[in-house]
C-alpha cells in the first residue's frame, strides 16, 4: 500500500473508480474507450480484473499480471524503485487512472478508499453477490457506497437509476450525481434495445439529443456499461457524437458478454468469467432476445459465494433457463439436484458432450462462476484461435 500511496502522491492523476455487483469490468473498459481518444497515452486502466485490496495497488504500480508467490520479493523490489525514483514512476505522465474497486468482503472498499481518492465514482449495480461474506444486500450497498463517500466536494457520482440501492446512494448525496439507465427519469437513458449476432443497437436519450448507437458486444448489461461511460465522457466535456463514435471500438473483456463464432457455424455467447444470480438472469435474458434459426443452448455452471440463498437461487436459475433455452446443460455440484437436459460434474465433461452436438446457427450461452472453469468450454467450442484471458 505504501508504495502505491507514494506513486499517487507524486502524480495526482484523476481517478475514476468503478464498483458494482455486476458489470464493473465492462464499465471500466467502456470508460477507457471513451476517454482514450482525447487523452491518448495520458490515460491508463487497471489490468484485467485487478480490483482487490492487493490487485488495485498493483495496478497503480503498473503491474498487469497477478504474481506467483515466489515472485513477490521481485515485485516489492520493483515497486520500491517505481515509488521512490520518479523516472520509474508508472504514472508520471498520466492524467487519468480508471480503476475497479471490488467488495468481496466487508471493509474492502473502505480500505482502498483510505488512500485512493476518486474524482468520479461509478456504481454499476448492487445485488446478490458475495453474500457468503455479507449479511445482506443492504450491507453490500453500504460497502459500495464508500466509493461515493470518498469523493471530494467537487467529485461526481455516476449511478444506475434502475437499481434501487444506487438510487438511495444518489439521494443521500443529493448533488453532483448523474443517473443513467433504461428509465426515462434518468439523466441519460436507452430505449429500443435490439440484440443480434453483430452486437447491440439502442437509442440514446439525453437532455440534448437522441442518437442511435451500435456496440459490438451483446446484452442489456453492456448497454448499462456504455451508458456509464457516456456519462463519464460528458463530465470530461466530450461531445455526444464523438463519444458514440469512439464506442464503435469498444470491446468487453473475454468472458464478459462477447459473441464469437463457434464450431460448425455456431455462435458462442461467452459470459464465462463469473456468475451471480443477477448476472445469470441478465445473460439468460440476452439468450431469450437474440434471434437464430438454430437451437438455443444454455450451459450454466454453479454460482459461488452467494451464501444462504444458494439453493433457492440455483433452482430459480435452472427453472428460468428451461423456459428460455431449447437445451439446458448444468455444471457443478450446486446444480446437481436441478432439472436439466444434462448435468455434469465439471466443464470438461460438458465440453465432451457438446462437441458432437453443435449445429449450424446454434447459439450457446456459457456462464458460471470462475471456479467452474467454464472458459474451457468456450475455447474448445470456438473455431478460431480465441484468446481467453480468464
Amino acid at each position: 500500500m505504501n508504495f502505491a500511496v507514494r506513486v499517487l502522491n507524486q502524480t495526482h492523476p484523476d481517478i475514476i473508480g468503478v464498483t458494482g455487483s455486476v458489470g464493473k469490468s465492462s464499465a471500466k473498459e467502456a470508460i477507457f474507450c471513451v476517454l482514450k481518444e482525447k487523452y491518448k497515452n495520458k490515460i491508463i486502466k487497471s489490468a484485467g480484473n485487478f480490483n482487490s485490496e492487493i490487485g488495485t495497488p498493483l495496478s497503480i504500480l503498473g503491474f498487469k499480471l497477478a504474481p506467483y508467490l515466489w515472485q513477490w520479493p521481485f515485485i516489492l523490489l520493483i515497486a520500491f524503485f517505481r515509488s521512490y525514483i520518479n523516472e520509474f514512476n508508472p504514472l508520471k505522465n498520466i492524467s487519468i487512472l480508471v480503476l475497479e474497486f471490488a467488495a468481496d468482503m466487508p471493509g474492502d472498499i473502505y480500505y482502498l478508499t483510505s488512500f485512493i481518492k476518486p474524482k468520479i465514482a461509478v456504481i454499476t449495480y448492487i445485488g446478490e453477490a458475495h453474500l457468503e461474506f455479507f449479511e445482506s444486500i443492504d450491507a453490500i450497498a453500504m460497502e459500495k457506497a464508500n466509493l461515493v463517500r470518498a469523493l471530494p466536494y467537487d467529485g461526481w457520482s455516476v449511478l444506475n437509476f434502475d437499481n434501487e440501492y444506487c438510487r438511495k446512494i444518489g439521494s443521500a448525496k443529493k448533488d453532483k450525481v448523474i443517473f443513467y439507465g433504461l428509465n426515462k427519469k434518468a439523466d441519460l437513458w436507452a430505449s429500443n434495445i435490439e440484440i443480434n449476432k453483430d452486437g447491440t443497437n439502442f437509442i440514446l436519450h439525453s437532455k440534448i439529443k437522441e442518437k442511435e448507437v451500435h456496440i459490438k458486444t451483446i446484452g442489456k448489461q453492456q448497454v448499462y456499461a456504455v451508458l456509464a461511460a457516456i456519462c463519464v465522457g460528458m463530465k470530461y466535456n466530450l461531445e455526444i457524437d464523438g463519444i458514440i463514435n469512439s464506442l464503435t471500438e469498444y470491446q468487453s473483456l473475454p468472458g464478459r458478454d462477447l459473441i464469437i463464432r463457434g464450431i460448425n457455424d455456431s455462435y458462442i455467447i461467452d459470459s464465462s468469467y463469473n456468475a451471480n444470480p443477477t448476472s445469470m438472469k441478465a445473460a439468460l435474458e440476452t439468450l431469450r432476445n437474440i434471434k437464430t434459426n438454430g437451437k438455443k443452448i444454455a450451459v450454466l455452471g454453479g454460482m459461488k459465494e452467494i451464501g444462504k440463498i444458494s439453493s433457492k437461487a440455483h433452482k430459480e436459475i435452472a427453472e428460468t433457463a428451461q423456459k428460455i433455452a431449447d437445451q439446458v446443460i448444468l455444471v457443478g455440484d450446486d446444480f446437481k439436484s436441478e432439472k436439466a437436459d444434462k448435468w455434469f460434474i465439471n466443464s470438461g465433461q460438458a465440453t465432451d458432450f457438446l462437441l458432437d452436438r453443435i449445429e449450424k446457427d446454434d447459439i450457446i450461452l456459457i456462464k458460471g462462476s470462475h471456479a467452474l472453469e467454464m472458459n474451457i468450454i468456450v475455447v474448445k467450442l470456438t473455431d478460431t484461435n480465441y484468446k481467453d484471458t480468464n
